[in-house]
């Protein structure tokens, strides 16, 4: 489902505020990669993802500009077919995907262990 600009950046002021882990997949010209961690930091300009919950942290982090964001698409578990519903059950909640001017983004909210 197409998302604005603002519903996306209070779904990821959400997965902040709840150091909510994310898995990320990014895809530009000429490549890609992977990554995880939480959103650290967060403005209306772009928001970092580091591998611990906190700013003070020392880790790898990655930095996206949301100003070259032109489209934002957000799906949860329920919409996905059976089949993957199945096979991800447990480990994702949603997925929220951007297009970062020639790049693509896609960030997997994951599921919380029970505790």
């Amino acid at each position: 489902m197409s998302i604005s600009f603002e519903e996306a950046l209070g779904l990821l002021s959400k997965w902040k505020t709840e150091s909510t882990p994310v898995i990320g997949v990014v895809v530009f010209d000429g490549g890609g990669g992977t990554f995880w961690g939480f959103i650290t930091e967060l403005d209306p300009n772009g928001f970092v993802v580091a591998q611990q919950p906190t700013p003070e942290s020392k880790s790898i982090e990655m930095l996206f500009a949301l100003g070259q964001a032109s489209e934002f698409d957000y799906q949860d578990l329920r919409e996905a077919p059976e089949h993957i519903r199945a096979s991800i059950r447990g480990k994702v909640s949603s997925l929220l995907s951007m297009k970062l001017g020639t790049s693509a983004l896609c960030l997997y909210e994951m599921e919380r262990p029970e505790e």
